[in-house]
């Protein structure tokens, strides 16, 4: 679930991310970036993770 709108002037949207779906994901090798480093810290009951989209500018 994706909460979309200008929150502050740079962050576009954010989302709400459980730590097990990042655990799966990373497993699966579908991670990349910031989020792989984040996920390869986990386990499957973490907290969840709030993800924020900010433009490239």
């Amino acid at each position: 679930m994706a909460d979309i709108g200008i929150l502050n002037g740079e962050v576009i949207f954010y989302q709400r991310i459980e730590a097990y779906e990042l655990v799966n994901a990373y497993n699966n090798g579908n991670l990349k970036g910031t989020l792989k480093n984040i996920a390869a810290r986990l386990n499957e009951e973490s907290n969840p993770i709030i993800m924020l989209v900010k433009e490239k500018l």
